[in-house]
């Protein structure tokens, strides 16, 4: 189903405005610098969904996001052409990929989405932020280097959790067993659930050092394996977002040291999570495409070698039958004649291919030729003498039931005919002597009856 252009504008910009927003909400937002920028892959998800007429939708949602934060105009306006721009470049670095799909579920597609959206074109947009925060005296960070990367990495973070999600939700609307959407829901609940034992210090469970973190990755393996690049990107933005609650409380093993080294190490967990789990779930997803190709195109193979061995088996009794065969198509050409039709006009079957059925039988007119029935044809061999065939005619239909052509069986009867020509030719003879008798013959029957009686 095609979505009208004002429905594609309007979606992009009500979920860039959100994820926006959402950015905002993010603790270790400075400035408008979030450690992780869901909206940029957000604007790359729409880019590739909605095609690129959808920019400008981009480009004032992130200006309203901006300009609602109390940042200058100027810088607003500064601020959305940057992620735009990032957004734009990445799409068509994606799209130089020969065959990309945005489902994601090939291992190239994958890489290009996490090294020329994430890593590449996030440098765009850092670029273009830092240089409007430093020219409108905004200073989120104290240097720009801390800014930059600060700006690049929330960018490249977006990319990697909200992107995916976005391009494959809809893999996950077409589950429909009841057994997957419990187990789907199990695992989800799961995720959860141990997330927050891991992450909230007041409970027993809580993990004081980083590593132990990655505690969760069983779940990420879980659903890399069952529920591909979809469940892996859902799952992934579960723990991200208790980590990112967590860590805005207090809690957690990211809220221990200086502000930029816990933002530096919860953004490195995500990336951990995200590249291993999308990239396993990419390379399980093709291995499946291409195992099911392998196995479509063995069935394919299987079926055209049954097709040609019963179009052989086929061949081998229209070729030995003892009946001639003859097909004719809407026209009356002929399309096909076996052996003993052949051999039975003194032709090769070769020679008759694609000649009028008038040529081998002038007498009769095309139509009766195309009547369905039996009868009696005579035929001209390719010497001139004639042949008397009787004949079967059966209509091909076409894929509308519609008549196509014929099919008609032919036997020889040619010596039968001069049999009966010669009975009728005695029998016509002897009539003439016996009338021509000058005696009386007669014959009777047991009952007394006359049976024949000559003119005498």
């Amino acid at each position: 189903m095609t979505i009208p252009a004002y429905k594609r504008l309007a979606g992009t910009g009500v979920l860039y405005f959100l994820a926006g927003m959402a950015g905002l909400a993010v603790p270790f937002t400075t400035g408008n610098v979030s450690p992780v920028w869901p909206a940029s892959g957000v604007a790359l998800a729409c880019l590739l969904l909605f095609g690129w007429r959808c920019w400008p939708a981009i480009f004032l949602a992130a200006f309203l996001v901006n300009f609602s934060s109390h940042l200058p105009f100027r810088a607003a306006l500064g601020l959305a052409g940057g992620n735009t721009a990032a957004a734009l470049a990445g799409a068509f670095l994606l799209h130089s990929i020969h065959g990309f799909q945005s489902s994601l579920t090939r291992l190239r597609d994958m890489l290009g989405l996490m090294v020329l959206a994430a890593i590449l074109s996030s440098a765009i947009s850092a670029s273009i932020g830092t240089a409007v925060f430093l020219f409108s005296g905004v200073r989120p960070w104290a240097t720009a280097t801390p800014l930059w990367l600060m700006y690049y990495l929330g960018d490249a973070m977006g990319i990697l959790l909200a992107a995916p999600l976005f391009l494959s939700l809809g893999e996950l609307f077409k589950v429909r067993s009841a057994a997957r959407i419990l187990e789907l829901a199990g695992l989800l609940l799961l995720t959860a659930l141990t997330s927050v034992l891991l992450f909230d210090e007041h409970l027993y469970f809580a993990i004081h050092n980083t590593v132990l973190a990655l505690l969760v990755f069983p779940f990420v393996l879980w659903a890399a394996i069952r529920f591909g690049v979809a469940g892996t990107a859902l799952i992934n933005a579960a723990i991200a977002a208790v980590a990112l609650l967590a860590t805005a409380h207090g809690l957690g093993p990211f809220s221990k040291d200086q502000p930029l080294t816990n933002v530096l190490l919860l953004q490195l967990f995500f990336a951990t999570l995200a590249v291993s789990g999308l990239l396993l779930s990419a390379v399980i997803a093709e291995r499946k495409a291409t195992e099911a190709e392998r196995e479509s195109l063995i069935r394919e193979q299987a079926k055209q070698e049954a097709e040609r061995e019963g179009e052989k088996r086929y061949r081998r009794i229209v070729e030995l039958a003892n009946e001639g065969i003859w097909t004719l198509d809407a026209q009356g050409c002929t399309t096909f004649v076996n052996r003993q039709f052949a051999h039975m006009l003194g032709y090769e079957s070769k020679e008759m291919a694609g000649r009028s059925a008038l040529e081998f039988c002038p007498e009769a007119p095309q139509a009766s030729l195309l009547d369905v029935g039996t009868s009696e044809l005579r035929l001209r061999k390719k010497n001139g003498e004639e042949v008397w065939t009787k004949i079967s005619t059966t209509p091909i239909l076409d894929e509308e039931h519609g008549t196509d052509g014929m099919l008609v069986m032919l036997a020889d009867i040619t010596e039968s005919k001069r049999a009966e020509e010669l009975i009728r030719k005695s029998s016509t003879e002897l009539q003439a002597v016996l009338d021509n008798s000058p005696a009386l013959i007669y014959m009777k029957d047991q009952a007394g009856r006359y049976l024949f009686v000559n003119r005498c």
